[in-house]
């Protein structure tokens, strides 16, 4: 598996991108998790603080739930993702916020065989990546990406790729540990499997994933 640096686009940095294996794309954006932090604990101030009164409390109540739903449904579109494509140089990013179950559905209804077959058609030295799909979460950086390759008797495979932040030595220990973006890969995983361990990172079940790659 051969890798190819990339430069910047748009003002998103590509953390790494793989040929024939796979494209990981991060993106620095936390304002929408800032932002719905400070407002969920304003609905919790509110809610608090309305007691005194009976009917000044269902009033703020209401107004206040009202508010958290809305701010609730905004904390769940909170994934954007691109795509690496065989036949194309450029990584398509799609930057529009959705939801984890758009995640889920656009996995599972993706086109995978379709795109390996675009990649057989192609001469080696024009194929540029393995279809690929990279999901990030705006609210704490990572990312969960899947990769199409195939088996044994071309039965569809994935390999999974897992870019989050993660505790490493600084000169061997000496000067302690800090905590900096890692991408880890596992190969051979079927699609009912990378489902599961995509859903398992939509759940916030990281230590699920973080199975995968001990």
């Amino acid at each position: 598996m051969t890798r190819t640096n990339t430069t910047e686009k748009k003002g998103e940095v590509l953390t790494a991108v793989l040929r024939n294996g796979g494209c990981i794309a991060s993106y620095d954006s936390f304002v929408v998790g800032s932002s719905v932090v400070l407002r969920l604990n304003f609905c919790a101030k509110i809610r608090h603080y309305a007691k005194p009164q009976t009917v000044i409390h269902h009033y703020i109540c209401a107004e206040t739930e009202k508010y958290c739903f809305k701010i609730y449904i905004k904390n769940k579109m909170s994934y954007k993702y691109s795509i690496c494509y065989p036949d194309k140089a450029e990584i398509e990013y799609r930057n529009n916020l959705i939801s984890s179950d758009e995640v889920l559905n656009i996995a599972k209804n993706y086109p995978w065989l379709e795109q390996l077959n675009v990649m057989d058609n192609l001469d080696e030295n024009k194929i540029y990546y393995n279809p690929s799909l990279d999901f990030n979460s705006v609210k704490d950086g990572k990312s969960f990406a899947l990769t199409a390759n195939y088996g044994n008797n071309k039965k569809l495979e994935f390999s999974l790729w897992y870019n989050r932040p993660k505790k490493v030595k600084v000169l061997f220990g000496l000067l302690g540990e800090k905590e900096k973006m890692s991408v880890d890969d596992v190969w051979s995983i079927d699609f009912e499997d990378a489902l599961k361990y995509l859903q398992h990172f939509l759940n916030g079940e990281f230590q699920k994933v973080e199975s995968l790659y001990k």
